[in-house]
């Protein structure tokens, strides 16, 4: 979910189904993207090249789409720096 207060609606809807874990979207964006002007959901859409199409959905599933494509941008951009630093040399000090 991209706003972490979100946890506390989900709740209270599913009082009897307490999610184990739930990853913010705008924290991990925060950690992986440092120094943005601005991490609501538009901004980091626009940063990540997500393009949806909202007219043709309501807002709450243009908004979950576009968390779920969030979420991939960044855990991409995560494995392709992992990916990088584990190529490069180390060298004894």
């Amino acid at each position: 979910m991209h706003h972490p207060d979100r946890i506390t609606l989900l709740h209270w809807h599913l009082s009897n189904y307490p999610p184990v874990d739930a990853i913010s979207t705008r924290d991990l964006a925060r950690t992986t993207w440092p120094g943005l002007t601005d991490y609501s959901l538009g901004p980091l859409a626009v940063h990540a090249r997500i393009n949806t199409i909202p007219h043709l959905l309501n807002g709450a599933t243009t908004q979950a789409h576009t968390t779920a494509l969030l979420l991939l941008a960044l855990l991409h951009t995560t494995a392709e720096r992992e990916a990088i630093s584990a190529t490069e040399p180390t060298y004894p000090a």
